[in-house]
């Protein structure tokens, strides 16, 4: 109609925040995560007409389920174009102020789990980070720039995962440098 509405909001929305990443899993629904507050929680919004559906995912209270920690300033994907070989769609999120670490979150079972990347990869905040798809069991996440500490960083980083076993595996990573050998 060309008119703008305001939706009905129900469930459990984020509270106030900024410096998350939010990605689309299909086209009515996104996932967000992180920001400053902080927030840990992980954040499904299902967009209707004129309703948005947020469901709020928590950590269990007291619990050794692996979970990332509380970030701000950090940079997501989705790797989802492979469910039509059986391999399940998830969200990658990497780094953040302080935070220099990696995680991967199955959006189905909604499970985190930690990949170990060096440190040219994940130390870092204010980045961005996409995937690049090589063939149905490998991908590509491409890093590039960002800050570290104050530092500001112009440098593209590589990392390769392929899944195996049920699970993805760091193949290779490469810096810039890397890169230019390469080419």
């Amino acid at each position: 109609t060309g008119l703008w509405i305001t939706p009905d909001v129900t469930g459990e929305s984020p509270p106030p925040c900024d410096s998350f990443t939010i990605e689309t899993l299909s086209y009515n629904e996104v996932i967000m995560f992180g920001g400053c507050g902080p927030e840990d929680n992980v954040y499904f919004a299902k967009l209707r007409k004129n309703t948005v559906h947020w469901q709020k995912i928590s950590k269990p209270f007291n619990s050794s389920i692996p979970w990332p920690s509380a970030r701000w300033d950090h940079a997501s994907t989705i790797i989802s174009f492979n469910r039509k070989y059986g391999i399940p769609e998830v969200m990658v999120v990497l780094g953040g102020d302080g935070t220099p670490d990696c995680w991967l979150l199955d959006t189905h079972r909604k499970a985190w789990t930690e990949i170990h990347l060096p440190d040219i990869a994940v130390d870092r905040h204010v980045h961005s980070l996409s995937t690049f798809c090589l063939g149905p069991h490998c991908i590509w996440l491409v890093i590039f720039g960002g800050r570290k500490g104050i530092k500001y960083l112009n440098d593209t980083c590589v990392v390769k995962l392929v899944y195996n076993d049920s699970e993805w595996i760091v193949n290779e990573v490469m810096d810039s440098e890397a890169l230019v050998k390469v080419a």
